[in-house]
């Protein structure tokens, strides 16, 4: 069997991998047009400083990033002290702390419960999203994106022809948290009213 992969970003890598696995005597051939693998993920230098391109965080619920790292005895970097700063395009609207307690304390104290509440509810999305691993561990394939989707949660089908702020507001979610934390004023005003969360 022969197998030609075309690119080798992190797809292209995986897909070779995968294939690998799964057709150890296949002749595996991986295009690629630049001198370096990895796609976008990666560092590029500019006046003496290194930036990352793209791919430069990755949850660790990724499960295959979680073993490739493993595998490779990649190490795991900290992450960086960073400060929260939201902006409306003219102004900060708010500023946070970079010591992690206070900056908490601060956006409970301008958003009651919500970013708790928030962060409650991506977590149950990223649960319903790893039933993904079992699906592929099956073999089973899907015509349809959305039928993907139905798979993993029955709810989340229902999502694409919603609008996000609908969906939160729903929720209990506050329309101040929405407009400064999610969604940005910017975003709120331009886009809110045609989004979809199966929007590109």
């Amino acid at each position: 069997m022969k197998i030609a992969i075309v690119g080798a970003g992190i797809g292209g890598c995986s897909t070779a991998r995968f294939c690998r696995e799964e057709f150890p005597e296949a002749d595996i051939h991986v295009f690629e047009r630049s001198d370096q693998l990895g796609g976008r993920a990666r560092l590029f230098n500019d006046a003496g400083e290194s930036y990352e391109a793209g791919a430069s965080i990755i949850h660790d619920k990724n499960q295959y990033m979680s073993d490739f790292a493993t595998e490779f005895q990649l190490d795991k970097l900290k992450p960086a002290l960073t400060r929260l700063t939201l902006h409306d395009g003219k102004k900060a609207v708010f500023e946070g702390s970079s010591h992690k307690p206070l900056a908490l304390a601060q956006l409970l104290w301008r958003y009651g419960l919500g970013p708790l509440r928030l962060n409650h509810w991506v977590e149950g999305f990223l649960r319903s999203f790893q039933e993904i691993y079992q699906l592929q561990k099956a073999s089973e394939s899907f015509t349809l994106p959305s039928r993907l989707l139905a798979a993993l949660d029955p709810a989340f089908a229902s999502m694409l022809s919603t609008r996000l702020r609908d969906a939160m507001l729903e929720k209990g979610f506050s329309g101040k948290m929405l407009e400064e934390l999610v969604q940005g004023d910017l975003v709120t005003k331009e886009f809110s009213e045609t989004a979809k969360w199966g929007d590109p």
